[in-house]
């Protein structure tokens, strides 16, 4: 360029034609490929690193979407289990203040576990529950009252019962009145020990729930409910049963005694 301004065009063309000239242009050719071949490695370069840190993000937001999904997957099971444990427990408080109510209310022993069997078997959605006592001068329980729900029917299972006396460690009243503790049993008709399996199968019934009423450490009575639909009973139940029982026991030893205060008092009255 430079011999062509000074010398003119004739000039520059023999120096491109001389050795020196084609020695330059073949430079000049081997630098702009070299410079080709740079700009395309760069791209190339470019494009992996471009390339590596699109998947990078993406595993990132895989991850991230992955945990959340842990994260709200453990919160919802978290708060369904606190919810199911506060209704078993808000479940066993109304179950207790049910039975103190009743008992409040009620004149007699019978009244009272009547519209105890009443108040529990409708609040915990049970088919059928019954209150065993012993009569006087045996050794066995025996059915004292019994109620079942308007929409199911226990007949055979009713007339059964009514037809037992229950010695303990026999059948579930029984076996409460020989440990003294709640008794659960998640299939009445499966239970070689259960006398009423047969009559319980013809009903519908499985579920069985069971627990003493109690003074101190004797035991006065059981009451147990039977329910078609199976369910799994926790300790949260077993114990309010527990608390029931006592309460239950305590108005039966007032009961009794207020009876036999008023028979003394009758004797007396024959004497004067």
């Amino acid at each position: 360029i430079e011999t062509r301004k000074t010398k003119g065009f004739k000039a520059a063309s023999q120096l491109i034609t001389s050795k020196r000239g084609r020695e330059n242009m073949d430079d000049l050719r081997r630098m702009i490929a070299d410079m080709s071949r740079l700009e395309i490695e760069l791209l190339r370069v470019r494009t992996d690193e471009t390339e590596h840190t699109a998947s990078k993000a993406m595993y990132t937001m895989f991850a991230l979407a992955v945990l959340t999904v842990i994260l709200v997957g453990t919160a919802y099971f978290l708060m369904r289990r606190d919810v199911r444990e506060r209704k078993r427990i808000e479940q066993g408080i109304s179950s207790q203040y049910a039975a103190a109510r009743a008992l409040a209310e009620s004149p007699t022993l019978q009244v009272a576990t009547r519209a105890i069997l009443k108040a529990l078997g409708e609040s915990q959605g049970w088919d059928f529950g019954a209150y065993w006592t012993l009569r006087k001068d045996q050794e066995a329980f025996h059915l004292a009252e019994s109620w079942h729900s308007p929409k199911s029917s226990i007949d055979a299972f009713d007339a059964a019962s009514r037809q037992l006396a229950m010695a303990r460690g026999v059948d579930l009243p029984g076996r409460i009145w020989a440990s003294g503790q709640p008794l659960y049993l998640p299939d009445v008709t499966q239970d070689t020990d259960f006398l009423r399996a047969a009559a319980a199968a013809q009903d519908g019934i499985h579920t069985a729930l069971g627990f003493p009423v109690t003074l101190g450490t004797e035991v006065l009575g059981v009451m147990e409910f039977f329910g078609r639909r199976r369910r799994n009973i926790d300790d949260v139940m077993l114990k309010s049963g527990s608390s029931i029982g006592s309460q239950v026991g305590q108005f039966a030893d007032r009961m009794r005694g207020e009876e036999d205060l008023k028979e003394a008092n009758d004797k007396l009255s024959v004497w004067v």
